[in-house]
């Protein structure tokens, strides 16, 4: 995923695609400077995904789970939250998997 504007948008439908080869990396560090903030905001649910496979989100600045913009995987992969500048979680996040948070963390709403 190459972003072409600020902000950008990647869907769960891609990154569950690409989660059913392997592993997951969605990162703000080393993109083209388009102007963003280098964060990262999850605004929609995810889907019911079932993914041995790791998902990490790597946020230069924030990243932030919005209220309704829940995460969901009953597969054996971990999910990685990772935000230079804070990780909110507004939302609930439903995994299998490890949980793991790097960052100074907000839980609210969960």
């Amino acid at each position: 995923f190459a972003p072409t504007g600020s902000p950008s948008q990647l869907s769960w439908a891609a990154i569950s695609a690409a989660l059913a080869s392997g592993a997951v990396t969605v990162t703000t560090v080393g993109s083209p400077n388009t102007g963003g903030s280098g964060n990262i905001t999850i605004t929609a649910a995810s889907p019911a995904m079932n993914s041995a496979n790791n998902l990490t989100l790597y946020a230069l600045g924030e990243l932030t789970i919005n209220s309704g913009g829940t995460v969901v995987n009953y597969g054996a992969g971990d999910l990685k939250l990772q935000g230079l500048s804070g990780v909110a979680i507004n939302a609930n996040v439903t995994i299998t998997g490890s949980l793991s948070l790097t960052g100074p963390v907000t839980l609210a709403g969960c």
